[in-house]
């Protein structure tokens, strides 16, 4: 049998920390190695004991992005994988820098977790998916922006054309904004086409891009 992956498990919230351990154990393929609730307690497991995969949570008494920083200086074969709540994108960053090789958000699947955690140990980064596509499209619209030259106070928009945009950042189909504004088809076709050019973008991602940034809806 292969050798099992060590698990050390970090999170403040003994409840939750003892239903992933429940989880680990009951996987052939894991064994948790050791447990704590503080970023002193991962330094201290960072001293004592050897693991693959540390599960760390940012809200951690002492903060669990610098425990990060400090566990891998004790152990940089190890791999860190943040499992928290927070699907703030600058912790994202900052996990990152901080050298984590996943981001989990909490409300993930037992199951969902043992295969990421395999993902990670073996050198592959995760980071959960809506998280990423948010700051994908962050960055995309910024990069869109800043090649367009395009400003707040150059874009002015009719009543009507500020309506559309904001169903089509919404998702909404032409036909439900047609029906929500009681118009016809043809005349939403027409309002966005006057509204993507009024706003330089060629696609209803590039509208939700320059609508978010610069706040016209």
């Amino acid at each position: 049998m292969a050798e099992r992956i060590r698990i050390a498990i970090v999170d403040e919230h003994p409840l939750f920390r003892q239903g992933v351990v429940r989880t680990i154990d009951r996987d052939q393929k894991m064994i948790v190695v050791a447990e704590g609730r503080s970023a002193d307690d991962a330094l201290r497991i960072a001293s004592q004991s050897q693991f693959d995969v540390l599960l760390m949570d940012i809200g951690v008494s002492g903060g669990g992005i610098e425990a990060t920083r400090k566990v891998l200086a004790v152990q940089p074969s190890a791999s860190v994988a943040i499992l928290t709540a927070s699907d703030d994108e600058e912790h994202l960053a900052q996990a990152i820098a901080a050298g984590a090789k996943g981001y989990i958000l909490k409300g993930v699947s037992g199951i969902e977790l043992l295969r990421l955690i395999e993902t990670i140990h073996k050198g592959e980064p995760y980071i959960t998916p809506s998280l990423a596509t948010r700051v994908l499209m962050q960055a995309k619209a910024e990069a869109f922006l800043a090649k367009g030259a395009i400003s707040e106070d150059r874009i002015e928009l009719t009543v009507r054309e500020q309506q559309v945009l904001s169903h089509v950042t919404q998702g909404l189909t032409n036909m439900e904004i047609a029906t929500k504004l009681g118009v016809s088809l043809t005349t939403i076709k027409h309002n966005i086409s006057d509204l993507f050019r009024k706003i330089r973008v060629r696609n209803r991602m590039e509208a939700t891009f320059v609508a978010q940034k610069l706040k016209l809806v």
